[in-house]
């Protein structure tokens, strides 16, 4: 199998540089800081191996539950981790299609975890 393909969607470029990092060699990171061009890269292309989904892109309101809902709406099943610095955005996202959520300082371990899973 070749690299795992993983789409974020993060308005906080420190967090994406750290896991680009820890995924090195064994991952590709496609990444989008608004809801915009998210959406724009989930229309042209799905073929990713898991999502990680900041709840709240950009700022601190709420705001990606629509795009988790059209992605799963479109046929996506793969995993989509919600991603909050609070766990009821995070679990709200959980009721619009994510399959896994945590909390921010916790999400690198998640990414990780599902990378074995997906190349073993």
């Amino acid at each position: 199998m070749g690299k795992a393909r993983i789409f974020v969607v993060e308005d906080e470029h420190t967090l994406v540089s750290f896991w680009k990092m820890i995924v090195e060699g064994r991952a590709e990171i496609i990444w989008a800081d608004n809801l915009v061009d998210a959406e724009k890269i989930c229309v042209k292309d799905q073929d990713f191996d898991f999502m990680v989904m900041d709840c709240c892109v950009p700022g601190r309101v709420p705001n990606s539950f629509t795009l988790v809902e059209k992605i799963r709406e479109s046929g996506y099943t793969k995993p989509i981790i919600a991603k909050s610095a609070s766990d009821k955005y995070a679990e709200e996202l959980l009721e619009f299609g994510a399959s896994h959520m945590a909390v921010n300082g916790q999400v690198h371990e998640l990414i990780l975890e599902l990378l074995d899973e997906i190349t073993n």
